[in-house]
């Protein structure tokens, strides 16, 4: 996913608290700090849903354009928290399958 992405020329900034590399970038232990390095156009959500109103204060702090809950992945309290705030929210689909059907 991260790597499609990334060939279709989008920059990827890895968020998970255990750091690293993934895919040649630096993990960043938080979203607070992936941010740090400038402003976030999308945040592509892979956790389970119910560990989604942990990340809501970061997500707001942080303003992205769009929040995308990968496919199984939906909790309509953060979506309407995030909306309310004027953030975009995609809930229960593939960024890269929409992506690569979109043509773009």
């Amino acid at each position: 996913m991260a790597a499609y992405l990334q060939r279709a020329g989008y920059t990827i900034v890895p968020v998970h608290p255990a750091g690293g590399v993934t895919l040649g970038e630096p993990v960043h232990p938080d979203l607070r700090s992936a941010a740090a390095a400038g402003p976030i156009d999308i945040v592509n959500i892979f956790r389970r849903s119910e560990h989604l109103p942990s990340l809501l204060e970061q997500l707001l702090e942080v303003r992205p354009q769009l929040v995308w809950m990968q496919q199984g992945i939906r909790h309509d309290e953060v979506a309407r928290r995030l909306e309310s705030a004027g953030i975009a929210v995609v809930m229960d689909r593939c960024l890269a399958v929409d992506h690569h059907y979109l043509g773009s």
